[in-house]
């Protein structure tokens, strides 16, 4: 059983709008403690995306039942722009991390 939820958009402080919100709850995973606090302790957190991109998650994800941050990452990098792609680098380092969804540590 999962010790603890990782939003993969965090500072809780820095998503104020209901799409903001919106997307912060779709894109968390339940992990272990331990490495949730090693991740914090490593990366800084990802660049709020903007409202495109924001939007374009909230669409590709709505039909969506399980693995959500692999559809996101898949859609960001479908996306092409360098903050998509910065994004969705950052969200499989911190899957690598977390060590879900079979993504080693880099």
């Amino acid at each position: 059983m999962a010790e603890s939820t990782h939003h993969m958009l965090w500072r809780r402080r820095d998503y104020n709008t209901r799409h903001e919100k919106f997307i912060r709850k779709l894109l968390s995973v339940d992990t272990d403690w331990e490495p949730h606090s090693e991740l914090h302790g490593l990366m800084q957190p990802p660049k709020k995306p903007d409202i495109g991109i924001t939007l374009s998650l909230i669409d590709h994800l709505n039909d969506k039942t399980d693995d959500l941050p692999l559809h996101a990452i898949d859609r960001l990098v479908k996306l092409r722009s360098d903050e998509a792609l910065d994004l969705a680098d950052h969200f499989t380092r911190q899957l690598g991390i977390l060590g879900l969804y079979g993504v080693s540590k880099s």
